[in-house]
């Protein structure tokens, strides 16, 4: 489903920035070339236009979970740096539940659009 595949997308992006020191400050701050940016960021929505959402509601979802993501990560990353000892098990629940959340919410404005 392409709720499962949204929360697979986000777990499999915090690991991949956890893994590298400031990884997700890193990637929030690169900038992507402007060009074909649309067309770049319209392979990562695919999977939920397939699923019949909106264009902008697909879109606007990636957006919300990725920078959801890469803000969560910022967070994990300072307070290590800093020192904080967080269980990586008991993060990563919380932040999939983050991530569901969203999930829920897209499905909601979902069956609204569709009336």
């Amino acid at each position: 489903s392409w709720q499962e595949w949204l929360v697979v997308l986000a777990l499999q992006l915090r690991r991949r920035v956890l893994s590298y020191p400031d990884g997700a400050l890193l990637y929030a701050g690169a900038s992507p070339p402007q060009e074909n940016y649309d067309e770049r960021l319209a392979l990562l929505f695919g999977p939920l236009l397939q699923a019949g959402l909106p264009h902008q509601l697909a879109r606007g979802a990636i957006l919300s979970v990725l920078r959801f993501t890469i803000g969560w990560s910022i967070d994990e990353q300072v307070a290590h740096s800093r020192g904080a000892d967080r269980n990586p098990e008991t993060s990563e629940g919380d932040f999939e539940f983050g991530v569901r959340t969203f999930i829920l919410g897209t499905e909601r404005l979902a069956e609204r659009a569709r009336g």
